[in-house]
């Protein structure tokens, strides 16, 4: 069973912009920011930003969602 949102990751094309943009649109400062990853605490979730390499991914491929369970090892195995 989830529990909470933990963790979602976007890759962004201008790390620069997107601190600026996510810390003004959240009335935040980041807790980490470095060069290749700032994030923000939201609550208990944490929003990670960090360089996307290539060119932009289609779709939803840039951002990943990591959830919190109550015991991990059935999920697994399922």
């Amino acid at each position: 069973m989830f529990t909470s949102l933990k963790r979602v990751t976007y890759q962004v094309a201008d790390i620069d912009k997107a601190r600026r943009w996510y810390g003004e649109m959240l009335n935040i400062e980041p807790v980490l920011d470095a060069p290749f990853i700032v994030m923000f605490a939201i609550g208990d979730a944490i929003l990670t930003l960090v360089p996307g390499a290539g060119p932009p991914p289609k779709g939803d491929e840039r951002t990943v969602a990591t959830w919190g369970v109550e015991d991990r090892h059935p999920r697994v195995a399922a």
